[in-house]
């Protein structure tokens, strides 16, 4: 009877332990902040991907696809300085400023636009996380979304 009692221990810290990778893992909030600045400097746009120190799958597919789209469809766009792209480790303090200013209270994806001394941070970690497993339609959206922020820097 002992065994089975601690089988049945075991399973309930298991899924406490996978619920608590998967909250600590993502970002649920979709947010978009515009500010007005004349200091910006030229206009760009910023593919932010804040990960923590423990990734999960999902964490590790949107970095992967992140990457993949922006060499294979703004690669040129990247070469001229127009898009950047990089990872914070948001559980870091040395990167604290960052993930107050993008709010990233975990695994975030950001595309930050700077356009005409306004900025917007628009946190698309919502859909990246949904489709992080669907390499073509993360690559399709991500691709439009950085599309739509290209439209605002030329």
């Amino acid at each position: 009877m002992q065994p089975i009692k601690t089988l049945k221990k075991m399973k309930k810290l298991l899924v406490l332990l996978f619920v608590l990778s998967v909250i600590s893992c993502k970002n649920t909030a979709t947010k978009q902040k515009e500010n007005s600045n004349k200091d910006l400097g030229k206009n760009r746009i910023e593919v932010l991907d804040f990960y923590g120190k423990h990734r999960c799958v999902s964490c590790l597919n949107i970095e992967r696809n992140t990457k993949a789209t922006l060499k294979k469809h703004f690669q040129k766009e990247m070469d001229n300085g127009i898009i950047s792209f990089k990872m914070v480790q948001w559980d870091d303090p040395k990167n604290d400023a960052l993930v107050n200013k993008y709010q990233a209270a975990g695994t975030s994806l950001i595309i930050h636009t700077i356009a005409n001394g306004k900025e917007t941070i628009n946190d698309i970690s919502d859909f990246a996380f949904k489709k992080s497993d669907k390499d073509a339609v993360f690559e399709t959206e991500l691709v439009k979304k950085i599309n739509n922020a290209l439209a605002l820097v030329k």
